[in-house]
């Protein structure tokens, strides 16, 4: 189980602007906390791939960072 805390995010205009555009590009409603989420999601799953090519982590916490991910990126992980 993982906690939740609340934070504030201070986003300058472009960078609300982008997160507006994906909102919109997606078919159901979304929240803004969500899409935030799915990036961190990304940007974990490409930080994983990085560490491990360039060794700086090894197989288990590889494999282990891979298990913390949605199951539709740990499928694509390692390709």
């Amino acid at each position: 189980m993982t906690s939740k805390k609340s934070i504030a995010l201070h986003l300058d205009s472009v960078s609300l602007n982008k997160i507006k555009r994906m909102q919109q590009s997606i078919s159901e409603p979304t929240t803004y906390a969500k899409i935030i989420s799915g990036l961190i999601d990304m940007g974990y799953a490409s930080a994983l791939d990085i560490l491990y090519a360039d060794g700086l982590i090894s197989d288990d916490e590889y494999y282990k960072g891979v298990l913390e991910l949605p199951y539709f990126l740990q499928t694509r992980m390692g390709n």
